[in-house]
Parts: C-alpha cells; sequence; structure tokens
C-alpha cells in the first residue's frame, strides 16, 4: 500500500463482513455498497469496493502527492529545540527562590522594563514583544492590580499609553532580571561570540519567515452609512 494513502484509509468505512448464515448481509454503517456506476469497468458486478477501491471512488489521488509525503518525513531543525527552551526557562522562573509569583510573560515583561531608564510606550512593548494587544493588556492588567506597574497617558500624545514600574515592581522585576541573567551568564559561559552571533540570525530569519506569513484579517465591518 502507498505510504500516502496508508494515513487516510483508517478514516474510511469499514469493509463489509462476511455474510451470516441466513442469507443476510451486514455491512458496516455509512460503508458504501459499491462503486459508483461510472466507475465500474464493463460489466462488473456491483460488489463491495474494499477499502483501497472505495478510497479511489471517494478520495482523489492527486490530493496525497509524492511532496506532501517527503514534508511529512522532514525533521523539523528549529522549532522542537526552540520550543523545549521556552518550556526549560518557564521551569527555571517557576524554581526561583523564593517564589516570584509570577506567570512566564509578566516576568518577561517586567525583566525588560527593569532595562529600561523611564516609562516605556505601550507601542513599544507590542513591538518588543510581538504579543497579541489583548494579551499584552491582559499582562498589563494582573501587574496593576498587584500594583507593580502603572499606566498613564503620554505627555506627548493623549492617545498613547506608557508603563512605568512602582516601588515594588521595580525590586521583583530586579530581581527576576537577575534570576534570567544568572541562566544566560551561564549559558554564555559554554559558547563563543561567533555561536552567539549565529543564534541572533537563525531567530531573526524564524521571527522574519514568521511574520511573512502572516496576513491581516479583512475589516468585516459594515461601512458606515453617512446621514
Amino acid at each position: 500500500m502507498e505510504p500516502a494513502l496508508r494515513h487516510v484509509l483508517p478514516h474510511l468505512p469499514a469493509p463489509a463482513r462476511p455474510r451470516p448464515a441466513g442469507g443476510a448481509r451486514l455491512l458496516a454503517r455509512g460503508a458504501p455498497r459499491a462503486l459508483p456506476r461510472a466507475l465500474r469497468p464493463a460489466g462488473a458486478r456491483a460488489r463491495d469496493p474494499g477499502p483501497l477501491r472505495r478510497l479511489l471512488a471517494f478520495v482523489p489521488i492527486s490530493k496525497y502527492s509524492n511532496s506532501e509525503q517527503a514534508r511529512c518525513t522532514l525533521n523539523l531543525k528549529l522549532v522542537p529545540d526552540i520550543h523545549r527552551a521556552t518550556h526549560r526557562l518557564a521551569l527555571y522562573l517557576e524554581g526561583a527562590e523564593p517564589p516570584l509569583g509570577l506567570t512566564q510573560g509578566e516576568a518577561h515583561l517586567l525583566a525588560h522594563l527593569a532595562e529600561a531608564a523611564g516609562p516605556s510606550p505601550l507601542k513599544a512593548l507590542h513591538a518588543a514583544f510581538a504579543h497579541k494587544r489583548s494579551t499584552l493588556t491582559s499582562y498589563l492588567d494582573r501587574l496593576e492590580a498587584r500594583g507593580l506597574a502603572t499606566r498613564t497617558p503620554s505627555a506627548e500624545d493623549r492617545r498613547a499609553f506608557e508603563v512605568a514600574l512602582t516601588r515594588e515592581g521595580r525590586a521583583l522585576a530586579t530581581r527576576v532580571h537577575r534570576h534570567l541573567g544568572s541562566l544566560e551568564a551561564r549559558a554564555l559561559a559554554e559558547v563563543g561570540p561567533r555561536d552567539v552571533q549565529g543564534f541572533h540570525a537563525v531567530l531573526a530569519a524564524l521571527l522574519a519567515a514568521g511574520e511573512a506569513e502572516e496576513t491581516p484579517k479583512s475589516d468585516t465591518r459594515s461601512p458606515r452609512r453617512r446621514p
């Protein structure tokens, strides 16, 4: 059996069961009783087509090309390691003593704010983390509720907001930053500058590839009617 078809056949209706005593024929629920008339060879009797013929009758073979089969057998070279490192980083943050009491997203946001000399524009935070606006808003809502950060209108543009750490937030952000810095220092001690440069190049290429695949959602709102 072709490998490209192997993953499709299990989802097709099962073939007819053997005819029991008494002449009654039992078919699996949903199984076709015969090939469509147009697909039968000349003079062929209408019988149960079997798994492969049912596949030919209802699924175009061209849909499962050799190129798709080849793509499925390729090993991912970047994504699994990045996912594993991200998960390990979350566990590292959870293991801090005393506990930070933060999610991974909140911890990274505080570490970023700890490096800022002053309030950070909300737009800059969106650019730094590539979060959905709703995700970043949720992080800031929780940090603000705990008294760790504030959002205030920008003095230059009242429609924009700036995010700043409170005194308590600054203390916790410093802890997070030092904790992450300790991990990063141990990792950098094992590699050289060229390794770090190559690492950043790979990440930049991955980010660029992801951004190229993003398509803006079309505006589905009805046009505003003029009075």
